[in-house]
């Protein structure tokens, strides 16, 4: 689950998405959002859900490296639907942005 006070941080999602655009390469359509912070997650998780609909119906042989790419598990990807996987990939995307935010405030030699 995404906490919160992050929800809604610009700089967070900002990079949440671009950290999405670029796991998802050539395979993410244009991402369209209502510029409602409060709702960004769920447009997103639309937008995610149809990538990877499309993705599945189209190139088989590219999914299952996607979601590896994107760190997703194999026992994650099977029996759930289109949408929750979206939100498994949100939120890994997510967690990666944090850790990073994270870990680059708290390096050595970082003030």
């Amino acid at each position: 689950m995404i906490p919160a006070r992050y929800r809604e941080d610009e700089k967070i999602i900002a990079h949440t998405i671009e950290q999405i655009k670029k796991d998802f390469d050539r395979h993410l359509p244009k991402l369209v959002f209502s510029g409602n912070p409060a709702i960004v997650f769920e447009e997103l998780k639309v937008q995610v859900s149809t990538a990877l609909k499309i993705i599945y119906s189209q190139d088989r042989l590219s999914f299952k490296p996607l979601l590896y790419k994107i760190d997703i598990r194999e026992p994650d990807m099977t029996y759930i639907s289109f949408e929750e996987l979206a939100e498994k990939v949100i939120h890994r995307e997510f967690k990666k942005v944090l850790t990073r935010k994270f870990y680059s405030k708290n390096s050595p030699g970082k003030k």
